[in-house]
């Protein structure tokens, strides 16, 4: 059975992005966890 390109869903991101996408993003993440935690850090010390 042929499939047909108009039936096909478009992939958001492609498989050779997947890794950088996700590690990029967890960076943000923890780059942004680290900056709150720091001004409590700070203070409690």
């Amino acid at each position: 059975m042929k499939t047909n390109r108009l039936n096909t869903k478009p992939a958001v991101i492609e498989k050779k992005y997947i890794v950088p996408f996700v590690l990029i993003t967890s960076l943000f993440a923890l780059w942004g966890f680290a900056n709150d935690i720091t001004n409590p850090m700070v203070a409690a010390l």
